[in-house]
């Protein structure tokens, strides 16, 4: 008996075994063709690397790229790298470094009275192909047209990114070029034009390929609006713009980088063939494909016109909508994103993003926009989320609404801690009590009021009128002083605590408490 058992368990982890050794092999096959497919790309690019002279001169393939790479030619950037390891460009220049004439970085090199900058001619192209220099293009002319439209792309999800916005210039039949970066950590789509024109129709068309590459891939950043060059409609008081780096510098195509490739992120075969046969969009198709481009302005991020602000906008239609949708009620509201098609998701997150005033008013100053975001986005997708602001309740129930979506709620949001002993003292005034009347009705609300309103003490009212732990955020210690005077003069029964302004003094949780948080 003991020897048909001993049998039975020989068998046993001889299954098991078996069934290892099966999958090991399944896995050592899998390495194998992905090695074979690492290994075909490798010899191409070894193909790549050698010198096409039979289709191209040296002489024709600096004329075809400068042909396509146009920007201003009486400058151009070098890229630098020193000893720690910090890198960067500057404008390119024959008084560089000299003793006596410049006097980086005190002066700066546009306001340099020994400035020199070097042209950016046949010679220079020829050193950036070749290895010897990095070049940077300042593609904004300096009467505000251009020749060439790129967009960047370096998040960690930029291939998907950059293949939705391919998708949608082949949707448009806007000719395009993709080039994977110097890094190899993202990559540029390049638009060419036959002639120059007006940067803002230039970035007109960028900003309706993003509208519409969202709509496939909603997991692209709103920054990604900021990475358009040229970079500004207007060339800026006493600047030069944004620059580009250009692409095929040798040294980085020998690491498989700064190459152009096709749909699926592979690289041509022939770069000079590739770009030889390169389309470029002249004006008047340029303008009809900004007319279909442009989209309803629901789903637009472009800037709405001063008088055109609250008007209705008629909603669109959305296919492939779920029947219900569960929003979840916590720090934020959360949408799990499961079934929700892509344009309802883009849809959604533009009701959390806005246009920054701050970055136009620059603009139109002339001033230099670098650092400053055209839109501000508090939308974010996390594990299969989509988070909004809790403010935006109303107006995401409305767009679910005009899809015909069943809205069900789950509440996950914090009770808080009961304040029974708190009192108002004083007296509210007649507009101050139908503010906290009409406040306190509402989950979520903004209390807008003129000086001298007393929006302060209107607050305190709706705290001691709900009679709940309230967290205050101010963003200044004179705010943060202001606060904490006004409840020790109107409330009574509360143990105000402090974190922020140096101080780290919350109350504790048996205690009643308003908490004062400051930046």
């Amino acid at each position: 008996m003991s020897d048909l058992k001993s049998l039975n368990s020989e068998c046993n982890n001889a299954d098991d075994e078996l069934r290892d050794i099966e999958i090991r092999l399944m896995q050592l096959e899998e390495e194998k063709l992905q090695l074979l497919h690492r290994q075909r790309t490798l010899k191409e690019l070894k193909t790549q690397s050698k010198p096409s002279g039979n289709l191209f001169s040296t002489d024709q393939k600096v004329r075809l790229f400068q042909s396509l790479f146009k920007g201003r030619t009486d400058i151009f950037a070098n890229r630098w790298q020193n000893t720690q390891g910090r890198s960067g460009y500057s404008v390119a220049c024959h008084s560089e470094w000299l003793p006596g004439k410049c006097n980086k970085p005190k002066v700066k090199c546009s306001e340099c009275t020994y400035r020199q900058y070097k042209a950016l001619d046949q010679q220079v192209i020829y050193d950036h192909l070749s290895g010897k220099q990095v070049v940077g293009l300042y593609p904004l002319l300096e009467d505000n047209t251009c020749y060439l439209l790129a967009a960047d792309f370096d998040k960690t999800d930029w291939q998907a990114a950059v293949q939705a916005m391919a998708q949608v210039c082949h949707e448009y039949h806007v000719p395009y070029a993709l080039e994977i970066s110097r890094s190899g950590n993202g990559a540029h789509l390049w638009i060419f034009f036959s002639e120059a024109v007006p940067a803002k129709d230039a970035r007109a068309l960028g900003f309706g390929l993003l509208d519409k590459a969202m709509e496939i891939y909603p997991g692209i950043s709103f920054e990604s609006y900021d990475r358009l060059f040229p970079n500004q409609d207007l060339m800026p008081e006493g600047g030069f713009g944004n620059l580009i780096a250009l692409p095929l510098q040798y040294q980085a195509r020998k690491t498989g980088n700064s190459l152009f490739v096709d749909e699926q992120l592979t690289p041509y075969a022939d770069q000079w063939a590739f770009l030889s046969q390169l389309e470029r969009i002249s004006g008047a198709p340029l303008q009809k494909t900004l007319e279909s481009i442009r989209p309803n302005e629901m789903d637009s991020m472009g800037e709405v016109k001063p008088w055109e602000q609250g008007t209705a906008i008629i909603p669109t239609s959305i296919e492939n909508c779920p029947t219900r949708v569960t929003i979840t009620l916590a720090n934020h509201l959360y949408i799990k994103l499961g079934t929700l098609p892509s344009k309802l998701i883009a849809r959604l997150k533009r009701l959390a993003s806005f246009a920054n005033p701050v970055f136009f008013k620059t603009q139109a100053l002339r001033f230099s926009t670098h650092g400053i975001p055209r839109y501000i986005s508090c939308a974010r997708i996390e594990q299969d989320y989509l988070l909004l602001p809790r403010g935006c309740l109303d107006e995401v129930i409305v767009v679910l609404e005009q899809q015909a979506i069943k809205i069900a709620f789950d509440d996950k949001r914090q009770k808080g801690n009961a304040l029974k002993a708190l009192k108002f003292i004083g007296t509210l005034r007649k507009e101050q009590t139908k503010a906290v009347s009409i406040i306190t009705q509402n989950d979520t609300g903004v209390l807008h009021a003129p000086t001298a309103f007393g929006k302060t003490v209107t607050a305190i009212g709706v705290i001691a009128k709900r009679k709940v732990s309230t967290l205050i955020l101010t963003h200044s210690r004179q705010l943060l002083d202001q606060w904490q005077e006004r409840l020790a003069v109107f409330l009574e029964g509360v143990d105000v605590g402090i974190i922020g302004g140096g101080k780290n003094k919350p109350t504790g949780h048996n205690a009643a408490t308003s908490r004062l948080l400051t930046d």
